[in-house]
């Protein structure tokens, strides 16, 4: 697993910050599918047991849906104006994403 994730980060870095979140994603995805077939096969889960438990996968929707369009959208403000953007719509997006769970 940590071998499939630092090869992805690498692969993610050379495409800024939107590629490090992509490969991570991608690495996460990469691992909760390995891990669930584990869990599966030993645990006898269903995968109903386990959609109820994405509570972070909500919360990190909401965090893309406002923090991805907060990004573009300052690409051309000063670094500093557009890292304070993007926490906040970052935490707006995570508040709005849990409370929606």
């Amino acid at each position: 697993m940590f071998v499939i994730r630092i090869f992805l980060l690498w692969l993610g870095a050379q495409y800024s910050l939107v590629g490090v979140a992509i490969a991570h994603l991608a690495a996460g995805i990469i691992s909760a599918t390995i891990r669930y077939f584990v869990a599966a096969h030993f645990l006898k889960l269903t995968i109903i047991d386990i959609v109820r438990e994405l509570t972070s996968f909500v919360c990190g929707i909401g965090l893309l849906a406002l923090a991805l369009p907060a990004l573009y959208l300052t690409a051309d403000s000063a670094p500093l104006t557009q890292l304070i953007v993007v926490v906040i719509c970052g935490a707006a997006g995570i508040s709005w994403g849990c409370l929606a769970d």
